[in-house]
């Protein structure tokens, strides 16, 4: 324990130190990870048992031995709420202004006309590649823009089972988060709702993974490439590939020869010209000959022809 710790007070992370702190904060961040890769609202028996299976994940990835107890446990559960609450408040607000056009600038009835467009068809109308048609269920490129929260924030990156494809049920916390923010501007003017809280919205996330339930059934193998290509896409979007390294072919012997060359010259004249004159002559000289040689004249192997000679060993 830490030596600020206080008995009896409410459990933080602060209490601990040194290496049982680190065991918790990784437990801490792939409980969070399970929330918002499995499911945005688990059960307490699911909460209860994450917390535990985070914690024991958490020893084996530092390499130590240590139990759990009550406190600690407390301590990560109680992480959803907030995990839900930083991503609303720091991220799929801020997305949901800038993909969707959302400005205060331009007015109450503007804006009225975007969120009258995407809360459209029972609310799915931002779901849909084209909302006019009804085509492309889940599969709108904005989407892409809120998943990468994930990404930004290393959860997928340290705990890919849980993302890898995207769950049917984080899909539909995802989507009731981005309702939850296009509400707030029903009147044209954003007004910030203080508090998400899972009394109020679990209903609506039910709502979309029975949605999703339905999708899927339609084609399985169809839905599973879609959310496969939903995680990769919005990998690639957000952890841009790195540049594949340049590698130089000028190396060990090759370079040490070139260094050896290189250093004897002056660059005043070409290179070697000096020693190259006489084959230059040599070479003119053959050159020369091979242009006023006679037809049909004797070659230098016993008088056989050119023709017959280049044809030799060829079968008829």
């Amino acid at each position: 324990m830490a030596s600020n710790f206080q008995a009896g007070s409410r459990a933080k992370l602060d209490d601990y130190d040194g290496e049982g702190k680190a065991v918790i904060l990784r437990a801490i961040r792939d409980f969070e990870a399970r929330v918002m890769g499995k499911n945005f609202f688990p059960s307490d028996t699911t909460r209860a048992r994450w917390a535990e299976d985070s914690f024991q994940a958490a020893c084996a990835h530092l390499q130590v031995d240590y139990s759990s107890d009550k406190r600690v446990l407390t301590l990560i559960r109680g992480r959803g709420s907030r995990v839900r609450g930083d991503l609303i408040d720091k991220w799929v607000r801020v997305k949901v202004q800038t993909c969707f056009g959302f400005n205060e600038n331009k007015g109450q009835k503007y804006n009225r006309k975007i969120y009258q467009s995407l809360s459209a068809h029972n609310y799915s109308a931002f779901l849909y590649k084209d909302s006019e048609k009804l085509i492309g269920y889940a599969e709108n490129p904005m989407l892409l823009t809120f998943f990468t929260y994930v990404f930004v924030k290393k959860m997928a990156l340290s705990f890919e089972a849980y993302f890898k494809p995207f769950t049917l049920e984080a899909l539909a916390g995802w989507f009731m988060t981005i309702r939850f923010a296009i509400d707030e501007w029903s009147s044209g003017q954003q007004r910030i709702t203080p508090n998400f809280s899972e009394q109020d919205n679990k209903l609506i996330r039910d709502q979309y993974l029975q949605d999703l339930e339905k999708w899927e059934n339609i084609n399985p193998a169809l839905t599973l490439k879609i959310r496969m290509r939903m995680y990769e896409k919005t990998l690639a979007k957000a952890v841009p590939a790195k540049k594949a390294a340049v590698v130089s072919h000028i190396e060990g012997e090759v370079e040490k020869a070139m260094r050896i060359e290189m250093m004897a010259r002056t660059g005043d004249t070409d290179s070697e010209q000096e020693e190259s004159d006489e084959e230059d002559d040599i070479g003119s000289a053959d050159i020369h000959a091979a242009a006023t040689k006679k037809p049909g004249s004797g070659s230098a192997n016993g008088g056989e022809s050119d023709a017959a000679s280049s044809t030799a060993g060829i079968e008829p």
